[in-house]
């Protein structure tokens, strides 16, 4: 539900990750980061946002994983882009 409105129903994942915002901080940006996938996978290719959303989940806590374990974060972040 949605404080402001009665429940939305969609299998539109661009929407869905447009109504994502989190109280805490810095999980907002996780979500913000997320819903920008999904509005780029949207205008590049028109379809696929829930697969690029579970893509990006994967690389970013694999990511996350492996700085914890002691890995140079530019490096992960230069395997990213590539």
């Amino acid at each position: 539900d949605q404080s402001w409105g009665s429940p939305k129903v969609t299998k539109d994942g661009v929407t869905v990750a447009k109504s994502i915002e989190l109280k805490d901080r810095y999980k907002n940006i996780g979500a913000r980061l997320v819903q920008d996938v999904a509005n780029n996978t949207n205008e590049e290719a028109g379809d696929g946002t829930t697969t690029a959303t579970v893509l990006a989940r994967a690389i970013a806590k694999e990511g996350f994983d492996t700085v914890s374990k002691g890995a140079n974060p530019v490096e992960i972040r230069r395997g990213v882009m590539l």
